[in-house]
C-alpha cells in the first residue's frame, strides 16, 4: 500500500498503481515469478480497457538482478529507477522522495518527446520500428532499444542513419536486407483482435511508456519494389517464418502477417 499511495501523490490521484511485493530477501529482488505476476497484472489492467492508459511507467529499485525485470518490460514501459538502498523497511518520506525524483527525471522525455513521436505514427520515426524484424548492420533494432534503455545512444536517432525519401512516399527506413518499412496510413490500421500473452499485449500497446495507435503496424516490402520471395521474419507468436508476396504487416510487438 505504501508504493500505491506514494505513486498516486507523485503521478496523480487517478493513477492506476500495480505494486507486486517481491518474495526475495536478499540483494536479488526480481525472481521470475515476481516479474511474471507484475506483467500479468499490468496486462490484465490494459486489456480490460477499450483505450490504452496514457502512459506505462515502471518504477523499480535497483538490484543485482534488475536486468531480468527490465528485459521483460523492454520496449513497452518507460523505466524509472528509484535511488534507494535495500533495507527491510523504508520510511514513507524517503520512498516518496525517491519516487518523485525518478518521475521528474523521466517525465520531460516521456511527455515532451516520446509521446509526441509515438503518437505521430510516422515512417521516419525510429522509435516505432519493430524490434526483432528491423535488421541493422550490427544486429536488430531490439539491440538499439536496449542501448537506449541503458542510456547509451541518442534517443532521437536510435543509433540509425537518417531515413531516405522514397518515390511516392514519405521518408522511410530501409533495413540492412533492403526491406522498406512504411508506417500504415491511419485508415489502413487494423488491430490484432485475439488473445496474446501478457508481454506481447503490452509490447503491442506501448513503446517506451507511450501508448501506440490501435492497429499501428508497418507495411514491409522490398525497397526495389519487387515481391517478397521467401523472406525470413521473426513472428512473436510463430517464431521464424518465411513470407512471400507484395508486402508483410509487422506490428510493434513483432507479430507478422502477410
Amino acid at each position: 500500500m505504501q508504493a500505491e499511495a506514494c505513486a498516486k501523490r507523485v503521478v496523480g490521484a487517478l493513477t492506476k498503481v500495480i505494486a507486486i511485493a517481491s518474495r526475495a530477501r536478499s540483494q536479488s529482488l526480481y525472481p521470475t515469478d515476481t516479474v511474471q505476476r507484475l506483467m500479468d497484472a499490468a496486462a490484465g489492467h490494459v486489456s480490460s480497457r477499450s483505450v490504452s492508459p496514457a502512459e506505462l511507467v515502471l518504477f523499480y529499485v535497483r538490484a543485482v538482478d534488475d536486468e531480468s525485470l527490465l528485459r521483460a518490460f523492454d520496449f513497452c514501459a518507460m523505466p524509472a529507477p528509484l535511488d534507494l538502498p535495500l533495507p527491510d523497511r523504508l520510511s514513507p518520506n524517503l520512498y516518496e522522495q525517491a519516487m518523485k525524483a525518478a518521475y521528474q527525471k523521466i517525465s520531460s522525455r516521456l511527455h515532451s518527446d516520446v509521446k509526441n513521436r509515438v503518437a505521430g505514427g510516422r515512417s521516419a520515426e525510429p522509435l516505432l520500428l519493430p524490434p526483432r524484424n528491423f535488421v541493422t548492420n550490427a544486429g536488430r533494432m531490439a539491440d538499439e532499444f536496449v542501448k537506449i534503455r541503458r542510456g547509451l545512444p541518442d534517443w532521437h536517432t536510435c543509433g540509425l542513419q537518417s531515413p531516405a525519401r522514397v518515390p511516392g512516399a514519405s521518408r522511410c527506413f530501409t533495413d540492412s536486407r533492403g526491406l522498406l518499412f512504411k508506417a500504415a496510413a491511419p485508415g489502413a490500421m487494423h488491430g490484432q483482435a485475439r488473445q496474446v500473452p501478457p508481454q506481447q499485449l503490452l509490447r503491442g500497446r506501448f513503446r517506451f511508456g507511450a501508448p501506440l495507435r490501435t492497429g499501428f503496424h508497418h507495411d514491409v516490402s522490398r525497397s526495389d519494389a519487387g515481391r517478397l520471395d521467401n523472406v525470413e521474419f521473426e513472428c512473436c507468436e510463430k517464431g521464424p517464418i518465411r513470407a512471400s508476396g507484395t508486402h508483410a504487416n509487422i506490428y510493434p510487438n513483432d507479430y507478422v502477417r502477410w
